[in-house]
């Protein structure tokens, strides 16, 4: 029977790993969803509204270059083998060349259309820092039950879905009217356990978040030299695409009055 009995000292190490656990477990859930739900989406947010149609203006020039380019090449290619050029199969072929660039310029628009629409401003950092700090404070009260369904996951979930969309009137109002949650009568063994692997699970989340394209954005959204690097490097490849449309425009204009010289049944337009 003693064996059984937990003395004071041994009760108060499991509330300090509890405690522990619990507080490692809302720094990973607040870091993960601070970058997933704030530093990444306003680092889109921003370098859309910043970059955004220059990129758009690169990405259309080399797309006509591609397909002038390719259109060139395909009526070289029937005056090399003598074959009449008929201009709506040409047409038809260069479509076909060009549509997987074509089909990454249209997911670009949209994807801009999408970002630059999907949230109306962007938080200052003092509202930045509010809704950290609301959302903090929610997930400090409820996290012991937020992988466990019931009230604490519907909280949880709500309380993420007003984090992710800037929305900090709802998140003020769940903090007034939080009441902390009754855990009734736990194991502090198996709960330590639980909320240490799951932080395991969402600190492992976190870390592949960081190796992706998005936080390289956000790391980088904030450096004033490489923005101007940037935009500068977007106009000089405007810049280039544009002179190398001029130049096709001019190679295929020679190729036409080659073509349009010839007699009449090897072309058709």
């Amino acid at each position: 029977m003693t064996d059984n009995i937990i003395s004071f000292d041994e009760a108060e190490i499991l509330c300090i790993k509890y405690d522990t656990a619990k507080q490692r477990l809302v720094d990973a859930i607040c870091t993960h969803d601070k970058i997933k739900y704030i530093d990444i989406p306003i680092a889109r947010l921003s370098h859309m509204r910043q970059f955004g149609e220059d990129e758009k203006k690169m990405l259309e020039m080399q797309y006509l270059v591609t397909r002038s380019g390719r259109k060139t090449e395909a009526i070289m290619k029937r005056l090399q083998l003598g074959d009449p050029v008929i201009f709506d199969l040409v047409e038809k072929e260069v479509d076909k060349k060009v549509g997987f660039i074509k089909g990454m310029l249209d997911a670009y628009n949209l994807h801009y259309d999408n970002i630059c629409t999907e949230k109306g401003s962007i938080p200052t950092d003092e509202e930045q820092n509010e809704l950290n700090c609301l959302y903090r404070e929610i997930t400090g009260c409820i996290s012991p039950l937020i992988n466990v369904g019931g009230e604490g996951k519907k909280l949880h979930n709500a309380a993420q879905n007003a984090y992710k969309t800037f929305d900090r009137e709802t998140l003020r109002k769940m903090c007034e009217e939080l009441i902390p949650i009754d855990l009734g009568n736990i194991s502090y063994i198996s709960e330590t356990k639980r909320m240490n692997a799951l932080a395991n699970e969402i600190e492992s989340a976190t870390e592949e978040l960081k190796k992706s394209p998005d936080y390289k954005l956000f790391e980088i959204s904030k450096d004033e030299d490489y923005c101007l690097a940037y935009s500068e490097m977007l106009e000089e490849k405007y810049l280039d695409f544009k002179k190398q449309l001029e130049l096709n425009k001019k190679t295929m204009n020679k190729l036409l009055d080659v073509v349009f010289a010839m007699p009449e049944q090897l072309f058709e337009q």
